[in-house]
């Protein structure tokens, strides 16, 4: 009777931790879930507030966004649905660091490319103004223009953003390799169909000398 009492009270405990250790996880799990609910929900106010509409809020919120980013402002709302999916897809229901880095790093240098390329140089002053990249984009973009003019500039910010771009989807920059070679092929379809059609028209009139003769 003693060891029967024994293991029935050792089966409880092991209900009870396993009940304990769900709600724990449930609990965990709540939270980064809804974190990205909201992130999703600011991506959406973030359009709205772009395209002016959705009230104050929205509003006030793009407009934030757009003093720091300018033009890039319009990616954020799709860094916040990237950071969100991630969260639900992610075992640990957290953004990787080297997704989180690759994309803030895509925004800001995205910035930085819209105030090199649409900056406007003063004659008298040599100070470059306009250029719609937010407050960030100015500060990167001038450091920038300290050491390289505007199109050498705006190529190289070009090129580390979308390298940033490809670091934060986890994609290889052999994609570009793979679409140049598509490329290529369809070059070197369009030379077999010429030649193809060149060999049908030898062969169409060598008939007709042949019927002729």
């Amino acid at each position: 009777m003693a060891k029967k009492k024994k293991k029935s009270v050792k089966k409880k405990q092991k209900q009870v931790k396993k009940q304990v250790t769900s709600e724990v996880s449930e609990q965990s799990t709540f939270w980064p879930l809804a974190a990205a609910i909201i992130m999703m929900v600011a991506a959406l106010f973030l359009l709205l507030g772009g395209f002016g509409s959705g009230g104050p809020l929205p509003k006030n919120l793009f407009h934030g966004v757009y003093w720091g980013l300018g033009w890039a402002a319009w990616l954020a709302p799709v860094a916040l649905v990237f950071f969100g999916i991630l969260k639900f897809r992610e075992e640990k229901k957290k953004v990787p660091l080297n997704r989180l880095v690759g994309m803030i790093a895509f925004l800001v240098l995205s910035s930085a490319w819209f105030f090199v390329t649409f900056a406007t140089k003063d004659s008298v002053s040599g100070l470059y103004s306009g250029g719609h990249g937010g407050n960030i984009g100015k500060t990167i973009g001038g450091a920038v223009f300290n050491v390289l003019d505007k199109v050498p500039g705006s190529i190289l910010l070009f090129v580390l953003a979308w390298l940033m771009f490809f670091f934060a989807f986890g994609i290889s920059p052999k994609v570009i390799l793979n679409i140049s070679k598509l490329f290529k092929k369809q070059k070197s379809d369009d030379t077999d169909l010429a030649a193809l059609k060149a060999k049908k028209n030898i062969d169409r009139k060598s008939t007709r000398l042949n019927s002729s003769h």
